[in-house]
């Protein structure tokens, strides 16, 4: 179920560092086969302002994350 992004959510986001970031292999590969490099996506990452959703994954301590992004 996608919800609204929370503010705890987003607080969490927000004092996340950017050096805490990291990559699997698999990112690694989708990166280079849809041409982003790790610096937009981190930046992305980080552009609370246009976050739409937040997923928590079951039993992860990960997050699925949904960004509104233009068409340029």
């Amino acid at each position: 179920m996608i919800m609204e992004p929370s503010d705890n959510f987003k607080k969490l986001l927000k004092n996340y560092g950017r050096e805490n970031i990291k990559f699997s292999k698999h990112a690694r590969i989708r990166l280079t086969q849809r041409k982003f490099d790790k610096d937009f996506v981190i930046q992305k990452l980080f552009d609370i302002s246009s976050l739409i959703s937040e997923e928590k994954q079951k039993d992860k301590n990960t997050y699925k994350l949904v960004y509104e992004s233009s068409s340029k």
